[in-house]
């Protein structure tokens, strides 16, 4: 799958993903339900609260590929030993209503779901959380942020040099911010201090 808008969060301290509809959320557990577990997680931060679906590999020394930026760059890839969806209401029903996909989770899982009452809304982007971008170079210079993977670009020692490359690189950038940035803001994200519902393994 390919995810079209991402943010860079340090509060994330991996990876989140949005599910873009039902039918997305129906392959998740489809290409996966084979070679995977499925998790659910919850997150109680002071900016609100999520549930996400996790899943790792049933074989505990593989890992997930995902490439960065594909569409700009090649070989930019990263293994991740998880996968985090944020699960909006009507994921959280689909899930409910529907036999293979909830046997796939844990039965106290299932009951923690059953109990929500909380509406989650669907989210449109991604986190990308310190995993992910520990091996970049964060750079902020006049209100831009670039992440530069220092294996790759040499960094000067001389900062006005520095000054003067990122303003270059700045110059050759075309970015439009799309109309709904503002809903993008969010500070509540940080699953290092989450819950596994429960710690049973299931497939």
């Amino acid at each position: 799958m390919k995810i079209r808008k991402l943010l860079c969060d340090g509060g994330c301290s991996s990876i989140l993903l949005p599910i873009e509809d039902i039918d997305e959320l129906r392959k998740i557990f489809r290409n996966h339900q084979n070679h995977c577990t499925f998790h659910i997680r919850k997150g109680n931060t002071p900016g609100g609260s999520t549930i996400a679906l996790v899943l790792k590999k049933t074989n505990p020394f593989e890992k997930f590929d995902i490439s960065l930026c594909s569409d700009i760059m090649q070989n930019l890839n990263i293994q991740v030993e998880m996968l985090r969806f944020s699960l909006c209401t009507d994921d959280i029903n689909w899930i409910l209503e529907n036999d293979s996909a909830n046997q796939n989770i844990s039965p106290e899982a299932v009951e923690y779901l059953r109990q929500e009452t909380k509406h989650y809304g669907r989210r449109t982007h991604g986190l990308l959380g310190q995993h992910i971008l520990d091996r970049f170079t964060c750079i902020k210079h006049n209100g831009c942020k670039l992440y530069v993977d220092a294996s790759k670009y040499q960094l000067p020692s001389n900062f006005r040099t520095l000054d003067f490359q990122v303003d270059a690189l700045r110059s050759q950038l075309k970015v439009s911010v799309p109309d709904e940035f503002d809903d993008w803001e969010d500070d509540d994200f940080a699953f290092e201090d989450d819950d596994y519902i429960t710690d049973e393994e299931t497939c």
